[in-house]
């Protein structure tokens, strides 16, 4: 990925001007309080980012950046080509190799500006490096008794040299991103998270020492999945996150992954912690914490506080079918799709088409496929990725049937594609209602999958009711649309219709809905659409309302696909990029 495909991929609004991609809004501050516009800017030479709000000063390398947003950047890409370096799809995190030394008097005299004792520093292992001359502080991560990360804290006010500000914190390469001081603190009582770790030591200082900190700002999530067992034992959570929209964006995500009734939000005055340590003392953050509360009830809400819904600025995916596109908007977040048709119309290999696009897109997926094992669905998947000029046909010289595969030279370029893109329900477990979304939280909470696939409804066994299978399968629909609502996800489901053309047995299911899409298999004698061997539907559009519109698509036997005259050929990242999963290292840009 280049800075102008980031841009039009991640950033909402953003504007050219010469080597600069310089946004209306920054995406790690949101312009502040006073919502200044066109601090952010990306250099396409230097690659390099940077805010210029003094409150922020967010910068680093384009390469960093990509990694905040599981992107990877070409030119980070062609400096490992340029020096016979093969990118490994398993990350691999190496032990910390700075020499530390005890804290020095220029470390212990900058935390004390701040309000916090050598003690505090002493008993958290903050330790100092000594690099051409001068003193840093350094932030140690444990997890298992084990160094994993190191991290340098600048014991001054940030410079400018040559019209940069210098980096306030950085990380020493190849370290695995934890909570820091996680090893110290008890989970079976309230355990108090902050946004930085100058934070954490200023509520450290102030005697609530149950306390750890995220490792590298809030677009960085990476820690979950580091920590992910561990987080599972904390009983309570309290989140001291800084008072502005970043912390209030982080409150509302790990409410979500925390689950509310464990997490308690701390309500402050001031930017952070340590600006309140040094304005009210100790007395005031223990108190602030003490106060913290649960967010409100949900399901009650006070209308006039409600924000009204703009659905042209809702987040959403594009699907790559040009009539969802066009009239339903893509894939809008939240949305509970119903994919239905008459058996072998190819509603199946549609929606399958549609998760390619939402991979590309930057989102990760969750499948559950009962009709069709993994390795099927592998198949179906990357024939549709290919596309026909990279398939082989083989004939079985058991049966004669003609059978199509992917070139198998592509096959691992395909597999590091796709790798930690695309989860699927493994074929070995139950098909229990339960089970299934139970795997669904556990695929959101580890893995941040927010597009999901069942395929198809029949084929889940539903919790028992007296009132028949229709019921069941009305109940299971209403608690996926509970779940679209509450995590912000996107669910398709597949759905046969019965022999009267009817969704299910009862109303409930497309009721439930906000789309309904329609897939038909034509005959060659079409009249509506010449030429054509399919066509979808859209019968309910809750966003748009625009339904009972129809357009004709081809289906190609081969790849899989279905596409417009003009997108048969379309080219998915594997190939136009040569884009692959890599393990990060340090790089000299």
């Amino acid at each position: 990925m280049n800075e102008l495909e980031f841009a039009n991929r991640h950033l909402q609004e953003f504007k050219v001007k010469g080597n600069e991609l310089i946004s209306k809004l920054c995406p790690f501050c949101m312009g502040g309080q006073h919502n200044d516009k066109e601090t952010f800017s990306l250099n396409t030479d230097k690659h390099v980012y940077a805010c210029a709000r003094g409150k922020c000063g967010e910068r680093g390398t384009f390469k960093e950046l990509c990694e905040k947003y599981n992107e990877t950047a070409d030119y980070y890409l062609e400096w490992l080509k340029e020096h016979n370096i093969s990118p490994n799809t398993e990350r691999i995190y190496t032990q910390p190799q700075y020499k530390i030394n005890d804290l020095s008097q220029t470390v212990i005299k900058y935390f004390e500006a701040r309000g916090i004792s050598e003690d505090t520093l002493l008993k958290t292992k903050v330790k100092s490096i000594h690099n051409k001359g001068f003193d840093y502080g350094v932030f140690q991560f444990f997890q298992n008794g084990k160094l994993v990360m190191n991290k340098i804290r600048l014991p001054r006010a940030q410079k400018v040299i040559n019209g940069k500000k210098e980096l306030k914190e950085w990380k020493e390469k190849g370290g695995k991103h934890v909570l820091w001081n996680m090893d110290s603190v008890n989970t079976d009582i309230p355990v108090i998270l902050t946004e930085g770790m100058v934070d954490a030591l200023s509520v450290y200082e102030a005697g609530c020492i149950n306390v750890v900190s995220i490792p590298s700002g809030t677009l960085d999530m990476t820690w979950i999945e580091n920590c992910y067992e561990w987080i599972q034992s904390v009983k309570e959570w309290v989140l001291y996150t800084d008072n502005d929209e970043a912390g209030e964006k982080l409150n509302k995500e790990l409410i979500q992954k925390f689950k509310s009734y464990k997490a308690k939000i701390v309500t402050h005055e001031l930017k952070d912690a340590n600006e309140e340590l040094v304005t009210f003392g100790k007395e005031y953050i223990v108190k602030a914490i003490e106060n913290a509360k649960i967010p409100n009830v949900e399901g009650i809400s006070n209308l006039s506080n409600v924000k009204m819904v703009d659905p042209s600025k809702m987040e959403r995916c594009p699907t790559g079918n040009s009539l969802i596109d066009q009239f339903a908007g893509g894939y809008i977040f939240p949305s509970l799709n119903i994919w239905t048709g008459e058996r072998g119309s190819g509603k199946s290999t549609v929606v399958g088409q549609t998760l390619l696009n939402c991979m590309e897109n930057g989102y990760k997926v969750f499948v559950y496929t009962g009709e069709l094992a993994s390795g099927f669905f592998k198949l179906w998947l990357y024939l549709q990725a290919v596309g026909e000029k990279n398939i082989i046909t083989e004939i079985d010289l058991k049966t004669n049937l003609t059978m199509f595969k992917p070139k198998p030279e592509l096959i691992a370029k395909l597999d590091k594609w796709i790798d930690n893109k695309i989860y699927i329900y493994d074929d070995t477990n139950t098909n229990e209602q339960d089970k299934l979304l139970e795997l669904m939280d556990e695929a959101y909470q580890r893995y941040n999958c927010r597009i999901f696939l069942i395929d198809n409804l029949m084929t889940i066994k539903f919790n028992s009711n007296r009132d028949g299978i229709w019921r069941g399968q009305s109940d299971f629909i209403d608690l996926l649309r509970l779940k679209v609502l509450k995590n912000n996800w996107i669910i398709n489901v597949v759905v046969h219709p019965n022999k009267a053309g009817e969704i299910g047995g009862t109303g409930d299911i497309r009721n439930a809905a906000f789309n309904e899409f329609w897939v038909k298999k034509l005959g060659e004698d079409e009249e509506q659409f010449p030429g054509c061997n399919s066509s979808v539907s859209i019968t309910k559009n809750r966003y748009y309302s625009d339904s009972d519109i129809s357009r004709g698509f081809y289906y190609s036997k081969k790849s899989k696909r279905v596409y417009g005259k003009k997108e048969n050929e379309r080219i998915y990242g594997w190939q136009e990029n040569n884009v692959e999963e890599v393990d990060l290292i340090e790089c000299p840009f």
